[in-house]
């Protein structure tokens, strides 16, 4: 009796998403794994829930229909539409004043506030993936305030690669090899 049914979280971690090599060793093993687990005659369910940590790394090629039609792949999203103009602003001095709020040990609560008093504005424009995708027990009233409290907790590459899978391309790193570098 053969499986019918597998799902697959996260078949990559960072490491194998950094090189090509680890790229590939995970889209093989989908391939051969997941994909014929069926057998040669059924073909098997496999849902893959997967993060794209860089551009081109096994998630992405996963979800990229062009290189994949059979997967059907859905690239999920935190957020959709962003807010424009005064309202992005607002979203700036917001991750401003939760940052300086979490320092001084307020727990979020000047960014909170903040979007109390403005949160009209603040979503105007805005589509959201998940209207319950935020934490009431942390002072969240919205996923949209639950986005930016990543992005001002853990930081913009963390949000965007996590929440939205659109991981942010990195500034490349020149590095200079020198004997005593290598040693």
């Amino acid at each position: 009796m053969r499986p019918r049914v597998a799902l697959v979280d996260d078949p990559q971690t960072e490491r194998p998403a950094q090189s090509e090599s680890g790229v590939l060793k995970t889209l093989r093993m989908i391939r051969n794994c997941f994909k014929r687990m069926g057998g040669p005659t059924r073909k098997a369910s496999v849902g893959i829930m997967c993060t794209v940590i860089r551009k081109g790394d096994a998630a992405d090629q996963l979800l990229d229909r062009k290189k994949n039609p059979d997967l059907h792949g859905v690239r999920h999203k935190m957020v959709y539409e962003f807010p424009k103009g005064e309202s992005a602003k607002k979203w700036e001095v917001y991750v401003a004043k939760r940052k300086q709020g979490m320092r001084d040990g307020d727990k979020g609560a000047a960014g909170n506030e903040y979007f109390a008093a403005n949160r009209e504005a603040m979503l105007d424009g805005a589509v959201v993936g998940w209207q319950w995708g935020y934490d009431p027990t942390k002072g969240e009233e919205h996923t949209l305030q639950s986005f930016f409290n990543i992005v001002a907790d853990d930081g913009e590459e963390s949000a965007w690669a996590e929440m939205q899978n659109e991981p942010l391309m990195r500034a490349a790193v020149e590095v200079k090899l020198v004997p005593e570098t290598i040693l």
